[in-house]
């Protein structure tokens, strides 16, 4: 009974962990205004606000 529930603990646990919202972000934005698909040709570009999307507030 005891591993059972050291197991459910530690499965909670990295499901919890895995759960917690982290964007690696400094100012609060994912790509901070600019084509995420622009970075691919190694010449970041500022996106158009016309096409702009919000996630989680």
């Amino acid at each position: 009974m005891y591993k059972i529930l050291v197991v459910l603990f530690l499965v909670f646990g990295a499901w919890s962990y895995s759960q917690s919202i982290d964007y690696n972000t400094k100012k609060g934005y994912a790509a901070n205004g600019y084509d995420v698909v622009s970075y691919f040709d190694k010449n970041p570009r500022e996106g158009k606000e016309e096409f702009a999307q919000v996630f989680d507030g």
